[in-house]
């Protein structure tokens, strides 16, 4: 998701989208660190921090899953495409992290034990 120059719902710009940040501020809190991994490759994984409230009730319903929307640079570390929606159904896993956890790309942090993985948007 492009929120490019935009005060998100905790109050933070994400400036020119150049980090890592995501949303579900309404499932973690505002600053929340969350690794998210590539359902495909569960080893090429990032680490971003809650910014933003969201997706809508009306997507997930739609999904029928989780959806974490996401800077447009997890869409490219992930799927290596410029941009990735909720109706691609392109699957990641993710675990919040310690606070302390670098922003980025990074080695998988937590075990996959879901089996129903959130989607990017």
């Amino acid at each position: 998701t492009d929120f490019c120059d935009q005060e998100t719902a905790c109050g933070k710009s994400c400036g020119n989208c150049d980090w890592w940040y995501s949303t579900s501020a309404m499932r973690w809190a505002c600053g929340t660190k969350l690794q998210c991994c590539s359902a495909r490759n569960t080893s090429n994984c990032a680490t971003m921090e809650v910014v933003d409230s969201g997706p809508a009730c009306y997507v997930e319903n739609d999904a029928d899953m989780n959806i974490i929307d996401a800077t447009p640079l997890a869409c490219k570390q992930f799927f290596k495409q410029s941009s990735c929606g909720w109706s691609d159904k392109l699957p990641i896993h993710c675990q919040v992290v310690k606070d302390d956890t670098p922003l980025g790309p990074g080695p998988r942090l937590f075990e996959i034990k879901e089996t129903h993985p959130a989607l990017n948007d």
